[in-house]
């Protein structure tokens, strides 16, 4: 692993910067990992300008929210994946505390409450994929066993479908159960469909 590594941080609105940063060494509970393709959502623009409400991580930070990467290193408490797993980046953020609606965040966009326990998780997984090295909490990293031979793009359409499932956990589905997706229209919502 090099010292350092090229990212995209955003200062202020409108101030995104390629820049050298110091590459981490993962948290325990974390896994480094090298992007290879990253998603960039159609409004990227609209939130780095600022004209879209979110509540931001602190600045600077590295936008960006889903990618397909490979492991560089992994944190002492992680066993799901290692050095050299191509794997899958999420950027929902549960909170790991008993509660019916924890804490969340999306990695490198935004907490979907502002909330202190929402807001200190965003400040601890601030910085996303824009980046050619990215350090990602392994609740969020999930291995793509089998799929050398895919190439990154297109594997990271699976982007798609991590809205509809985040509702789908929301709503406490499980096996056996049936629900009825209405108004299946746009990107994210074909996914759930």
């Amino acid at each position: 692993m090099t010292s350092t590594h090229k990212a995209w941080r955003l200062h202020a609105h409108n101030d995104l910067r390629f820049e050298d940063v110091t590459t981490p060494m993962p948290a325990p509970d974390g896994v480094v990992v090298r992007i290879e393709a990253g998603m960039v959502l159609s409004y990227t623009n609209r939130l780095l300008s600022g004209a879209l409400p979110y509540s931001l991580p602190p600045m600077p930070f590295v936008p960006g929210t889903n990618a397909i990467a490979r492991v560089v290193a992994a944190g002492d408490n992680v066993t799901h994946v290692q050095s050299g797993d191509r794997v899958f980046l999420s950027p929902h953020l549960r909170g790991d505390v008993p509660d019916r609606d924890p804490p969340q965040i999306l990695i490198g966009l935004t907490a979907t409450v502002t909330t202190p326990e929402a807001l200190a998780l965003q400040a601890r997984w601030r910085d996303g994929v824009f980046a050619e090295i990215a350090h990602w909490p392994a609740a969020c990293v999930t291995p793509l066993a089998n799929l050398d031979d895919k190439r990154a793009t297109e594997l990271i359409g699976l982007a798609k479908l991590i809205v509809p499932f985040g509702g789908l956990q929301r709503s406490g589905l499980r096996g056996g159960q049936t629900i009825i997706v209405n108004g299946a229209t746009g990107y994210f919502g074909s996914g759930a469909a």
